[in-house]
């Protein structure tokens, strides 16, 4: 039975496939480690690291002026975290990294800063099951850096064009502990802004004597409910790795490693 579940949940995972993502991770987080690699038992105070990378496809929002205007991107991301535990129940961390977007497959830009805050609280604990509340924001400002129509690249003349992407997601979760393997579901809302700074933009077309004006219109998210489908493996009493999916709202995929010193 707990084979068939493991087989379950790893294929949801790799099978489910429209936003924006940010990641959710175990809900037992806060209490997985007792001791770390240089510091013993520790009653009140941890520190943790970690490293995401996660993948986002087939996302989805609509523009704030025309609702029936659909805008698909996808997203990859890769950050560093900085985690401080506070008697076993509290996570407060920081997410730093870099980002690379693609717009309808049409607008790519450079790979670019982000970086955001979090909190995660564990309120509801057991030997078996845990419940906890994530709250987090993230920021990153995207420079488009081509454009391409018809699968002819067309360089953005106007220089000064920036995308600001910004995302919320609160979520609960619970999970349960199976040995050194912690499966957890859990509920997301997410909510996101994709705007410009300046929405117009001049683009430079091949064979043709002068520069084609374009503008980009503001975008949110088109859904903000989801579900979030993970499970933690523990090795070492020290180290954590965690496969993480989130479908509905959003349609990604993420890895994470997280180790406590």
């Amino acid at each position: 039975m707990v084979k068939f579940l493991y087989t379950l949940f790893l294929f949801i995972i790799f099978s489910s496939s429209s936003l924006f993502a940010l990641f959710v991770s175990n809900p037992s987080d806060p209490a997985l480690f007792k001791t770390g690699l240089f510091f013993g038992k520790n009653k009140w105070v941890h520190v943790r690291v970690g490293y995401v990378s996660e993948y986002v496809y087939n996302s989805r929002c609509i523009s704030i002026r025309d609702t029936e205007e659909n805008t698909y991107s996808t997203m990859l991301s890769d950050y560093g975290l900085v985690i401080l535990n506070l008697f076993c129940r509290w996570d407060l961390y920081t997410i730093i990294g870099s980002s690379k977007m693609e717009i309808d497959d049409q607008i790519f830009p450079e790979r670019e800063l982000a970086w955001g805050l979090g909190t995660k609280v564990l309120f509801f604990k057991t030997c078996k099951f845990d419940i906890s509340l994530d709250l987090k924001y993230s920021y990153t400002e995207q420079k488009p850096d081509y454009y391409i129509i018809e699968d002819t690249l067309v360089n953005i003349v106007y220089s000064k064009l920036q995308l600001d992407y910004e995302q919320w997601q609160a979520s609960l979760a619970c999970s349960y502990k199976t040995g050194c393997f912690i499966p957890y579901i859990g509920l997301t809302y997410f909510d996101c802004r994709l705007s410009s700074k300046s929405g117009m933009y001049n683009l430079e077309l091949p064979n043709i004597p002068y520069e084609w004006s374009r503008y980009y219109d503001s975008c949110v998210s088109k859904k903000n409910w989801g579900l979030v489908l993970g499970v933690t493996l523990i090795a070492c009493d020290k180290v954590s790795f965690t496969l993480e999916s989130r479908n509905f709202d959003q349609s990604s995929i993420n890895g994470s490693l997280q180790i406590q010193f």
